[in-house]
């Protein structure tokens, strides 16, 4: 698994937003540095912001999208339906398939 710094900090705000207890918000942090690979997503952003004027889909999910496809990677773990405008990778928004 891999996540960038940018889905750490939405992450940790989403979080804040629904205001979560703090442990859990330090749980989850912990949680992303510690045992998921983090990725450098600054490279990619010139090519997704180009992407993102030939599409409907943001910035970030033109960012991830691309990114993948440079790593190879088929799935994302997602509740976004942007993501369902990208055939060629597995969107997971249930819990249940990750078992």
């Amino acid at each position: 698994m891999y996540i960038s710094y940018i889905v750490i900090a939405e992450v940790l705000t989403v979080l804040r937003k629904i205001n979560s207890k703090d442990f859990i918000v330090e749980d989850a942090y912990n949680h992303m540095v510690n045992e998921i690979k983090i990725i450098d997503d600054t490279e990619y952003y010139e090519e997704s912001f180009k992407s993102c004027l030939d599409n409907k889909t943001g910035f970030f999910d033109n960012l991830y999208y691309i990114l993948m496809k440079d790593l190879g990677i088929k799935n994302i773990i997602t509740f976004d339906p942007d993501f369902n405008i990208f055939n060629d990778i597995n969107k997971i928004s249930n819990i249940k398939e990750l078992v």
